[in-house]
């Protein structure tokens, strides 16, 4: 019994080390994370989502943090609408130093999770879009959102399927708080 746990002392000891070695060693963080440093905090819009040809305004509100001790980027939103009712999504960010790719992972309460393409077209404007399929057809999802200074941003949402627009979103997001 002693011997056991001589052996499980020596084990945590040496992934101990191992660890602290690795977090010495960690890369610097990337530009595409830190240009959302400047972001971090709750935004608030009243926005447009059409789908099925009717227009409809919702109540959104999307929250930045950073996450992994700066290495990555959460996005919490939550859209309330008595017409098309509630949505609530999270969304994971990180950089993958090794592919030099910038992953953005969403999981909502539609029950969908899948990763975007992401890049940053310039420091104050980024572009995400999902290619997949839905029963069979193609489905395409594009967000575009442009920070206009320090307290505004602009998003702009779509979904394709088979090539036609069938939802579309647009907002003008107003900062309420920073974090």
């Amino acid at each position: 019994m002693r011997k056991t746990r001589t052996t499980w002392l020596s084990v945590l000891i040496i992934l101990f080390a191992f660890s602290g070695n690795a977090q010495e060693q960690a890369p610097k963080i990337d530009q595409s994370i830190t240009n959302f440093s400047k972001y971090m905090g709750t935004w608030h819009a009243n926005a447009n989502l059409t789908t099925e040809g009717k227009t409809y305004v919702i109540d959104y509100t999307v929250t930045i943090r950073s996450i992994g001790d700066g290495y990555g980027v959460s996005m919490d939103e939550v859209a309330k609408s008595k017409e098309v009712g509630d949505y609530y999504c999270t969304n994971l960010v990180g950089y993958d130093p090794f592919a030099k790719k910038l992953h953005w992972y969403s999981v909502d309460n539609t029950g969908t999770a899948h990763d975007h393409f992401c890049i940053w077209k310039s420091p104050d404007h980024f572009a995400l879009s999902h290619n997949s399929l839905r029963d069979g057809k193609k489905y395409n999802e594009t967000i575009d959102m442009v920070f206009k200074g320090e307290n505004s941003m602009k998003v702009n949402f779509a979904v394709k399927l088979d090539g036609v627009v069938t939802q579309k979103s647009e907002g003008t997001f107003d900062r309420i708080s920073k974090l």
